[in-house]
C-alpha cells in the first residue's frame, strides 16, 4: 500500500490510473447526486472492462454506505494518490493471491458484515481488469515528467516560424510577472 501513497498518477500502470480516475468520478457523481452509471459505464466499456462495471459499482456503493471512517478520494485534478486510493490499489494488486488479503483490506474500510461483499467485488474487478491487460502493478520509478518550461519550449519549437517569436515573447513575459515592464 505504501508504495502507492502520494505517488504521482503518471507513474502508475494504466489500469491503476483508470481505476483511480473511476473512483474519483464515481465519488464526484454520487456526492453531487448524479447518475454514477452514466458517468462510469461508457468509460469502462471503452477501456475493454465493461464487465467490471457492476462489480465496481457494488464496491463503491458498499464503501460509500458502510465506511468505518470517512474515506478520502482525490479530486479530479489531483496528481497524486490518496491514502484510501492506495489501499484499494494494494487490495486489487493482491487479489490474485486469494480472497483473504482482500478481505483483510476490506475489514479496514467497511463494517465487518460488509467486508466479504466488498472483497468479492474488488476481486471481480481485479480479475476482469487483469483479463483485459489492465495492470494494477507497482509504481514505475525513474520516469521523469517534463517541467512546465520544457513543455512550453517543446510546443514553441513545433510552431511555424512566423509564430515562434510571439510565443516566446508571451511565454517570457508571463513568467516574469507584473514587474517585468
Amino acid at each position: 500500500m505504501y508504495e502507492f501513497v502520494d505517488s504521482p498518477l503518471y507513474r502508475l500502470e494504466p489500469g491503476a490510473r483508470f481505476f483511480i480516475w473511476s473512483t474519483r468520478e464515481w465519488m464526484n457523481a454520487a456526492s453531487s447526486r448524479r447518475c454514477v452509471c452514466g458517468v462510469i459505464g461508457g468509460a469502462f466499456a471503452a477501456h475493454g472492462v465493461g464487465e467490471a462495471t457492476d462489480h465496481f459499482h457494488l464496491a463503491m456503493r458498499t464503501m460509500f454506505q458502510n465506511a468505518l471512517v470517512p474515506l478520502y478520494f482525490g479530486c479530479r485534478n489531483r496528481e497524486t494518490v490518496t491514502e484510501h486510493e492506495a489501499v484499494l490499489l494494494a487490495a486489487l494488486g493482491h487479489a490474485s493471491e486469494g480472497v483473504e488479503p482482500v478481505k483483510e483490506v476490506a475489514r479496514g474500510l467497511v463494517h465487518a458484515d460488509m467486508a466479504p461483499v466488498l472483497a468479492h467485488a474488488l476481486r471481480s474487478v481485479a480479475s476482469i481488469f487483469d483479463q483485459a491487460g489492465r495492470s494494477f502493478g507497482p509504481v514505475r520509478h525513474g520516469l521523469d515528467r517534463p517541467t512546465m518550461r520544457e513543455r512550453v519550449e517543446r510546443l514553441i519549437a513545433n510552431l511555424p516560424p512566423s509564430l515562434k517569436h510571439t510565443a516566446r515573447f508571451r511565454a517570457r513575459g508571463a513568467s516574469e510577472g507584473p514587474d517585468h515592464v
